[in-house]
């Protein structure tokens, strides 16, 4: 296995074992916690976390967090990279306003996909994930589930090589282009 399969794999090992099963939904209190985020951070993690599930295009007003842009990046950061169904919506950009060369006025998602795109990307990335999932019998425990998981994404996704940004970082990238960097395999 090369390193960067290794690494990847690695990561999403300690990803699933953090979870109480070998597959559910990340509980945002705890990456929140983890985080050591304010309330106001919070606040805004869900506005964007709603914004997002809506497919809003709508400009959010977030001056009064009065945030730079670090800071807006890893609020934004915390929120897409802990929602593998955001495939849909960029994870490297985002359509900012400035109050000032530091601080952020609005804040805009760039949508890669539309939603009807989308729509039909998510069945496919279902129908991947449940070939995936119907190889695990009942009788394995959790780790052995997880080595099953890891070794069907790994076996069958190459690592992304490109330069392309806005490659392989997503969900969609490593169950159906089968390429991707080691947050798209986390994903």
């Amino acid at each position: 296995m090369g390193f960067w399969k290794l690494l990847a794999a690695v990561a999403a090992f300690f990803t699933v074992m953090s979870l109480s099963a070998a597959v559910s939904a990340v509980d945002m209190d705890l990456v929140y916690e983890a985080g050591g985020y304010s309330e106001s951070d919070i606040e805004l993690m869900e506005k964007i976390t709603d914004m997002i599930s809506s497919r809003s295009t709508a400009t959010l007003d977030i001056e009064k967090y009065d945030l730079s842009y670090s800071e807006l990046e890893d609020l934004y950061g915390t929120v897409v990279f802990n929602h593998p169904e955001f495939f849909y919506v960029s994870m490297v950009s985002a359509d900012l306003d400035y109050k000032t060369k530091d601080k952020i006025l609005a804040f805009t998602p760039i949508y890669t996909y539309s939603a009807i795109s989308s729509n039909k990307m998510k069945k496919q990335i279902e129908r991947a994930a449940d070939e995936i999932l119907s190889g695990i019998d009942s009788s394995m425990t959790v780790p052995e589930k997880v080595l099953y998981i890891h070794d069907a994404i790994v076996s069958t996704c190459d690592y992304y090589e490109g330069k392309a940004s806005n490659k392989g970082r997503t969900v969609w990238s490593t169950l159906i282009e089968k390429s991707s960097v080691c947050v798209g395999y986390s994903l």
